[in-house]
């Protein structure tokens, strides 16, 4: 039985390779049981994560040079952090993050009533939603879930 109910996935993930060779691994969850982070990122010397009104930022300082160092099957492991002997130079930063409008699920109807009746702009444009459903159709292709 699943706890979740609705009409829309209960959980996703997407992972997306962008022309430039980044990858996008992105999971969206309804019904999970346990709170993560918004917003994770992962970059090759840092990473941040929002919660709420705050962004933590921990990355190496942008002065530390690192050696290179190249995988071999002869070679040991190397112990200490990330696999490298030079101690690592982190900064950690906490950045306040200006409180949003409310944006759940139900607020649709509010901002809706608000851009028919009153003629406020709708928070998402239509180039935005189409962006959307572009994504959703190629993750979809060649699925069970595919729209026919």
């Amino acid at each position: 039985m699943i706890a979740a109910v609705g009409d829309a996935e209960d959980h996703l993930k997407i992972i997306m390779k962008g022309e430039n060779g980044r990858l996008i691994d992105l999971e969206i969850s309804g019904g999970a049981a346990v709170k993560e982070p918004e917003y994770i990122i992962f970059g090759t010397r840092g990473a941040l994560t929002c919660e709420g009104s705050t962004i933590q930022l921990k990355f190496l300082d942008p002065e530390q040079v690192l050696e290179d160092i190249e995988a071999k099957r002869e070679n040991p492991p190397i112990q200490g952090p990330f696999g490298r002997k030079e101690e690592l130079k982190w900064i950690e930063e906490t950045v306040p993050v200006a409180p949003r409008t409310s944006c759940q699920t139900e607020d649709i109807w509010d901002h809706l009533y608000a851009a028919l009746r009153e003629g406020e702009p709708y928070p998402i444009t239509l180039d935005e939603a189409l962006q959307v459903m572009e994504v959703i159709s190629k993750v979809k292709a060649g699925t069970r879930f595919e729209y026919r």
